[in-house]
Order: structure tokens, then sequence, then C-alpha cells
């Protein structure tokens, strides 16, 4: 009977362990740079270890205070608004001549992860294995409900190289991105005053 009642309570505790979600908004730049955005949100106060790159010393975090921890930051939720963390890495891309390899390591929550790479981007390979839909201004790479610790993307880059153009479209997709979070934040802080 002390036992069942100990399994209860841990089967309760890890329910409430869970709670918290992420979401992942990535944008690859052609020389293999990236800006992360992640989300993460909690129904109750709860602290999250997020990984972090080496290079990612200048990141952001609002909407949650943070420590540093060995691979990245914990952050602590407050249950009643989202901790938002944004960095650059120039780490989460490997690879030499035509064939790179996009890494990330995730939070351990279930997450949704968004990977936009540039138009001329040839995936070879997802892990885990997702969807991919292309449009006239990139590659996006979208995996819903994550629970793995890590997601990668294998591609080649395609015939003709890469434009000014097409740099220049991931600079406004990035500023674009940017923008809608600092409008999120600022109204958020607004709600508060």
């Amino acid at each position: 009977m002390l036992y069942s009642k100990f399994f209860v309570s841990l089967l309760l505790l890890v329910g409430i362990i869970s709670a918290a979600t992420g979401s992942y908004t990535v944008v690859l730049s052609p020389e293999g740079n990236s800006l992360v955005i992640a989300e993460f949100s909690s129904t109750h106060v709860e602290t999250l270890n997020v990984p972090l790159p080496l290079d990612a010393t200048d990141f952001r975090v609002s909407g949650a205070l943070y420590v540093p921890a060995s691979n990245g930051i914990d952050i602590s939720l407050t249950g009643s608004e989202s901790g938002i963390v944004i960095f650059n890495s120039a780490l989460l891309v490997t690879g030499s001549g035509n064939n790179y390899r996009f890494s990330l390591d995730l939070a351990g929550i279930p997450n949704v992860v968004t990977v936009s790479l540039p138009k001329n981007v040839v995936v070879q390979s997802t892990n885990p294995q997702t969807q991919i839909t292309q449009t006239t201004q990139a590659v996006n790479i979208i995996w819903s409900s994550m629970t793995t610790p890590t997601v990668s993307i294998q591609y080649t880059l395609g015939t003709g190289g890469v434009s000014g153009g097409d740099s220049s479209t991931l600079i406004v997709v990035a500023l674009i991105i940017a923008v809608v979070v600092a409008v999120f934040l600022v109204m958020r802080f607004k709600k508060k005053v």
C-alpha cells in the first residue's frame, strides 16, 4: 500500500513537471549562422534547463529569471507568462564543401520546432523525420510536439550558389521575427502596468 501511494505521488509529480511546453523558431543564413527564438510556458512555477551553444554569449531572456548552467541556462517560469530566450550561433551548423548538418539541443519538454533554411538548400534527411515545405523564400522544416533532446537536418546547397538577394531575404525574415517578438514583449509589459 505504501508503495502504491509513492508511485501515485510520483506520477502526479511527473504530470506537473511535464506541464511546460516550448516553441523554437530558427532562421539559418546561407553562411550557416542561426537566429534562434525560443518561447517557453508552463501552467505553474517551474525551473527549466535551456541548452545553449558555447558561442551564444550574447543571449537575451525576457519574461523569466535565469541563472547560468553547465550546458546553457536555467530559467524560472512563473506560470503566468512565457519566458523567451533569443540567441545567435555559428555553431549549430557544421560541415564543409556542399554538405552541412544543422543540430539543435532542445529543452527537455514537448517542443514545436520550426527551422527556415535558404531556398537553394536540398534537404537530405531530418532526425526525427518530419514534414518539409518549400516556398519561394525558404525551405521550412517543422517538428510538432517533439520530446527528443535534439533535432537535426542533413542538407546540401543547391546549384547556382547563393545570391545577395537570398541573404537579404533571410535578414528581412529575421528582422520581422525580431519585431514581432519585441511587440509581444511590449504588449505584455504594458498589461502588467
